[in-house]
């Protein structure tokens, strides 16, 4: 419904008597406190280990920088408060949301006609859901719909790599420690020491060096604050051994790997690899 005939529509039920005024407020404030975790996510509002990757999902949302979804999620969560819904079967839903969107919008940015209405439809069905059995069927259906767009291999490919970050341009810069944060994840044998606060490092140093070149995703590097000042302007050669000191996989993969030249032929040939990592082993639906 567009937002001209909302009020219209409020106006209709009240004259009609089917709101009743305080039930009305009270649902409002409700929905109101979800909302806004959904919007402004904070991590002590999902303090149970087990609601960790609802949280991510939220976070995600906000990198990407959509808001279609966020009525499919408020009666998303108010079909689990409702109990017609399990936590797990809710992880499953945000999850499988985190990769479409990463794929449509945050790197491929396609154009979104027609996502808005399915999201609307199955937010008003779930909302009038009365079982659990109804309430998986609801989300199926919005999955199966929303994998209908999901771009392929070679339209991500091309997008992904032109991905960048350097000074001067940041625009990217949190979507990149997004996916270095997640292909780091997905190399963790456990989940003892994972990875926050990721700082970029540009393998050949962004000093005298063509910007697009050197901004591409393939020359990037995620590292602690403390080696990305350590390794600074140096030469790729003389990074190596401060790459073996970081507690990151990516990082010390480079280094075991390094063959000379590292020039734009390499990035370019690293920044395709990292997409077909990230296509058919992170992100795959």
């Amino acid at each position: 419904m567009g937002e001209e005939n909302i009020y219209k529509a409020f106006k209709k039920l009240w004259a009609e008597d089917k709101i009743e005024a305080k039930e009305f407020i009270k649902e409002l404030h409700s929905d109101s406190e979800i909302y806004i975790k959904i919007a402004s996510p904070l991590q002590e509002d999902f303090k149970q280990q087990e609601e960790k990757s609802i949280y991510n999902a939220l976070s995600a949302f906000k990198i990407f920088n959509i808001t279609q979804q966020r009525a499919f999620l408020l009666s998303l969560f108010k079909a689990r408060e409702r109990r017609i819904l399990k936590l797990d079967h809710q992880k499953e839903i945000m999850l499988f949301l985190e990769r479409f969107h990463f794929m449509f919008n945050a790197v491929c940015s396609l154009r979104p006609s027609g996502i808005e209405n399915s999201y609307s439809r199955a937010a008003r069905d779930l909302q009038n859901a009365s079982d659990q059995r109804r309430a998986r069927e609801i989300i199926n259906i919005l999955k199966d719909s929303l994998a209908t767009r999901i771009p392929d291999e070679t339209v991500f490919t091309e997008k992904f790599k032109e991905l960048k970050f350097y000074n001067g341009y940041t625009r990217d810069k949190k979507l990149i420690q997004y996916i270095f944060n997640k292909i780091e994840r997905s190399k963790l044998v456990t989940n003892e020491l994972a990875p926050e606060n990721i700082s970029l490092e540009h393998i050949l140093c962004q000093a005298n060096n063509d910007k697009e070149i050197i901004g591409k995703i393939g020359n990037l590097l995620p590292l602690s604050q403390e080696l990305n000042e350590k390794a600074k302007d140096k030469l790729v050669v003389d990074k190596l051994s401060i790459y073996q000191e970081s507690q990151y996989c990516l990082p010390k993969e480079f280094a075991a790997e390094y063959a000379t030249p590292w020039n734009a032929n390499a990035i370019a040939k690293r920044t395709e690899s990292l997409a077909k990592y990230c296509y058919n082993n992170i992100w795959k639906i």
